[in-house]
């Protein structure tokens, strides 16, 4: 059993994503995308021990793939999504064209994503509506 099988991760980033409202300027468009950063974030404060247990860090421009968790719900969320385990999260992509780096805050401090480094598009999630 993978490790997100066995914590049931796909439930608890439903649970996330249902605490994202629209503003009052989105609020006809649906619930808003979220990146897996944003995920990442809200996972490590609510779930501080599955945290600990998979040995990620949350991520950011000087953190190693390997140990990132935004990287890990990324990938394995749009996976989950393109090959049908996962039917309730919408996935659309940010193209990196002509973005340099988004800043994120978390717990204090500036997180910075290298997304113009990496000629990937940025996964963005939402609960289907």
């Amino acid at each position: 059993m993978s490790f997100w099988q066995e914590h049931d991760l796909t439930s608890k980033i439903e649970t996330i994503l249902g605490k994202f409202h629209p503003n009052i300027a989105g609020k006809d468009f649906g619930k808003p995308y979220v990146s897996a950063y944003q995920i990442a974030f809200e996972f490590a404060r609510e779930y501080s021990g599955i945290m600990q247990l998979s040995g990620y860090e949350v991520g950011g421009k000087d953190t190693d793939d390997r140990n990132s968790l935004a990287l890990f719900i990324a990938r394995e969320l749009s996976t989950r999504i393109r090959t049908n385990q996962v039917t309730s999260i919408d996935c659309v992509f940010l193209a990196y064209k002509d973005i340099e780096a988004l800043n994120y805050s978390y717990m204090g401090t500036t997180m910075v994503s290298n997304i113009g480094e990496t000629a990937f598009d940025l996964a963005l999630f939402r609960m289907k509506t």
